[in-house]
C-alpha cells in the first residue's frame, strides 16, 4: 500500500484506517520512531502483560510508573504501618 500522508500544524499526521486494522492500532497504542539516512520508519511497539506468574510467584515486567526507589519507600511504609501502627 502506497499512501501520501499531510502534516498538520502540530505535525501531526492520520494513519490511514486500514494500517491501524493491519497492525491493530487503537488510541493510546505506542509507535516506535526510527531515523534513516533516508528514512522515516514507524514500528508498532508490542505490549505483553505485565504480570507473569513463575514458580507461582507473580512477576511484575512493565515498565514502573513511578521511580523504584520511591517505590520501596511507599512499600516500606505501608508495611510499617500495618506491623507498627505507624512508621517508626
Amino acid at each position: 500500500m502506497k499512501s501520501t500522508l499531510i502534516l498538520d500544524k502540530a505535525g501531526r499526521m492520520v494513519l490511514p484506517q486500514k494500517v491501524r486494522n493491519q497492525f491493530g492500532l487503537r488510541v493510546g497504542s505506542r509507535l516506535e520512531l526510527r531515523v534513516g539516512p533516508d528514512a522515516i520508519s514507524l514500528y508498532p511497539v508490542t505490549t505483553k502483560a505485565s504480570l507473569t506468574k513463575e514458580g507461582g510467584l507473580y512477576v511484575h515486567e512493565g515498565l514502573p510508573s513511578d521511580s523504584l526507589v520511591e517505590a520501596v519507600a511507599v512499600s516500606r511504609d505501608e508495611r510499617d504501618r500495618e506491623v507498627w501502627g505507624g512508621i517508626r
